[in-house]
């Protein structure tokens, strides 16, 4: 049985759920405006605490509709610590959900832990609400235009 997937011409005119997990309301702000304005497919969820997330990580598998389809993690929630038990979680329930991981710090050690635990990308925090409209229009560009993902949201 050859399982199907959804190429960007498929994908372009839905909307989905994207899972943001922010700590800092006043970047869920910015955040939630740069989606709109260069992302309006994507239907941003915002949790700030790990508890928070696996609870809707839990109750969206169970509806297609709110299926999540990519999640966006800050590592520091507050602390590193936390975040990456987050994504430790995340990568053994969920192995093909795509990950990005969004930090205001870019050591190279949380780089490389971040890829090490599973993340397919790591961004810096935008210091800037254009950075973000812009950071958003690549997101949207890359995974609605680019990419061939498989049609099936069992991650």
């Amino acid at each position: 049985m050859t399982a199907s997937v959804t190429t960007p011409s498929t994908r372009s005119d839905r909307t989905f759920p994207i899972l943001i997990i922010e700590d800092n309301p006043e970047h869920q702000v910015v955040m939630s405006y740069g989606l709109g304005q260069r992302f309006p497919q994507a239907r941003p969820v915002f949790v700030q605490t790990t508890s928070e997330a696996v609870e809707y990580m839990q109750a969206s598998s169970k509806n297609e509709a709110q299926a999540v389809r990519l999640i966006l993690l800050d590592i520091y929630l507050p602390q590193p610590e936390i975040g990456w038990h987050l994504l430790t979680v995340l990568r053994h329930t969920y192995p093909r959900l795509p990950v990005i991981a969004i930090s205001a710090y870019q050591t190279i050690e949380d780089v490389q832990r971040a890829y090490d635990l599973g993340v397919h990308s790591f961004i810096a925090k935008p210091l800037t609400t254009e950075q973000w409209i812009n950071y958003f229009e690549l997101l949207r560009v890359y995974w609605l235009e680019t990419v061939t993902l498989p049609s099936d949201n069992r991650y």
